[in-house]
């Protein structure tokens, strides 16, 4: 295995700490970004399959990950479940959807579930890890209602949670 130290650690010790239906769960969406079909994704996947099992890792974050592997080596489900439990002891002082939510909350002048969408794009263009603006045309294109309003409960559920 080409990658660092908290990868080396005993995968039977991880899937201890998750139940068999999230395992199962887990090998699902792992294989939606298993595009060569060979059990194994790409470096360059690997934050979108974290983000799509409940995880929030910045591209910071998955950069150093990456960053430890050896040019061209994909990443098997033992070693993303180590990496998955590894990130997710970490993320445990991150954000929750409910704390994202509510943080939304405040631009909800209805308070009515809804908030502008341009508005939503300003907070995810220049807060935080900043979205470029082709990455947030994406992503609200598939939130954003005829009246350019976004459910943002629902917006934070699907993008935190996949």
């Amino acid at each position: 295995m080409m990658c660092r130290v908290h990868c080396i650690l005993t995968v039977g010790t991880y899937k201890m700490s998750y139940t068999k239906a999230q395992l199962k769960d887990f090998q699902t969406k792992f294989a939606l970004y298993d595009k060569r079909g060979d059990g194994k994704i790409g470096s360059e996947e690997l934050g979108d399959a974290l983000r799509a099992t409940g995880l929030n890792p910045s591209a910071e974050e998955v950069t150093k990950i990456t960053q430890g592997f050896i040019g061209g080596h994909r990443i098997t489900f033992d070693e993303f479940l180590a990496l998955h439990a590894s990130l997710r002891s970490t993320s445990q002082t991150k954000g929750t959807v409910q704390e994202f939510t509510e943080g939304l909350q405040m631009l909800d002048r209805d308070q009515n579930n809804l908030i502008p969408a341009s508005e939503l794009r300003h907070v995810l263009t220049s807060l935080g890890e900043q979205m470029t603006e082709e990455e947030v045309d994406k992503l609200l294109t598939k939130f954003t209602d005829s009246r350019g309003m976004v459910n943002y409960p629902e917006f934070v559920k699907k993008v935190m949670t996949g």
